[in-house]
Parts: C-alpha cells; structure tokens; sequence
C-alpha cells in the first residue's frame, strides 16, 4: 500500500474536479480500508469455495492488469484535459 498510496493521491487531486478533491481523497482512503479488510478476510471468504488461494489470486490480478489496460486511454485523456 505504501507504494500505490502516492501515486492515487497523486492521480485523484490531479484529475478530480477542484471542488470534490477533498471527497475523493477520502473515497481512495476509504478504498484502500476497505481493500486492506478484505485481504485480511481473504481466506475465510475462500474457504468454504474450494477455489486455492493462489488461483484466486492469479486470476483477480490478470483481471486487474486487463481492466487497467482498458482503461488507460480514458485516464490518460482525464489527466490531459487537466493539465491544460
């Protein structure tokens, strides 16, 4: 987390809107909290599934990976707009 953390903050008072900055720190905070829970939670929710761990880890990461990619030409189109 302490790696991400920077880059989030760092991505939210870039592209939110002046006004809603605030708010939205507090919704990446509250993200990362919630995150932090259900990885802490991860093996009781998979016990009763039968799905290892591992494959759940695996798969949700390359999940993750492929909806970053997909949305990396919004995001880059947001910080631009931004910047101007």
């Amino acid at each position: 987390m302490s790696c991400v953390s920077p880059v989030g903050y760092a991505m939210v008072s870039q592209i939110a809107p002046a006004r809603l900055v605030g708010l939205l720190m507090g919704v990446w905070l509250a993200g990362i909290g919630v995150a932090n829970y259900l990885a802490g939670a991860l093996e009781s929710l998979l016990a009763g599934s039968g799905i290892p761990p591992f494959v759940f880890l695996f798969s949700s990461s390359i999940g993750a990976g492929v909806l970053l990619l997909l949305i990396t030409p919004w995001l880059n189109r947001l910080s631009h707009r931004s910047a101007d």
